[in-house]
């Protein structure tokens, strides 16, 4: 079942790099060289992200949350989980309401297979920014791992309520539908998810387990 993409954060932590470095002309106290080079690794920890260029704006802004988030993502992707939530732990600590870290270190907790924090993260990013599908998704396959069926699906069809094209959410709803013994509308959520996405072998997989095919 698909969760989150970590790639899929990178434009929320550039806009937000972008608007730390836009406040108050951004550290304009430094030199011109060093906020230059503050600038250059602020964008490679946001865009990238990349942890040294991360921890170099670390180094020289402590209270940088989303520096820290970024470098949670750049240990995530590198399978380091724990050193992950340990900056989501801090980026949180200076920003308590910063939604993406939650659902960040929601994701690092998925993978450790701890769902009741990874439930408890989603769920704390959701109420934080209740227009994040993705997050309800997310949400959803952790709750169907739990052996939650119910709440997969009330998940799942939120997350298509905000947005209807969000592919994971059909194939997690399906996935959903079929644990709770409904083929009929795995099927039907499975069928909507191939004609958003054409091909898409997750769910041309699960209508042939279902016996049907695309």
């Amino acid at each position: 079942m698909p969760r989150l993409s970590l790639t899929n954060l990178k434009p929320i932590l550039i806009t937000v790099a972008i608007g730390c470095l836009a406040l108050n002309g951004f550290m304009s106290y430094q030199a011109k060289t060093e906020r230059k080079a503050l600038q250059d690794a602020a964008g490679k920890c946001a865009a990238t992200p990349a942890i040294a260029a991360c921890s170099a704006v670390i180094d020289r802004v402590p209270k940088a949350s989303w520096a820290y988030a970024a470098r949670g993502l750049a240990y995530s992707s590198n399978l380091q989980q724990d050193l992950a939530i340990v900056d989501l732990d801090t980026a949180i600590s200076i920003d308590p309401n910063f939604a993406w870290a939650y659902a960040l270190r929601a994701v690092a907790y998925g993978v450790k297979g701890d769902r009741q924090h990874e439930i408890a993260d989603y769920t704390r990013a959701i109420a934080l920014n209740p227009a994040d599908a993705q997050s309800y998704s997310n949400r959803a396959v952790a709750y169907l791992q739990n052996g939650e069926s119910e709440l997969a699906i009330a998940d799942t069809s939120r997350a298509i309520e905000i947005n209807p094209k969000l592919v994971a959410a059909y194939i997690n709803r399906a996935a959903a539908h079929k644990k709770a013994g409904d083929g009929a509308r795995a099927i039907e959520d499975y069928r909507s998810a191939l004609a958003l996405k054409p091909r898409d072998q997750t769910s041309i997989d699960g209508l042939k387990r279902l016996g049907v095919s695309g």
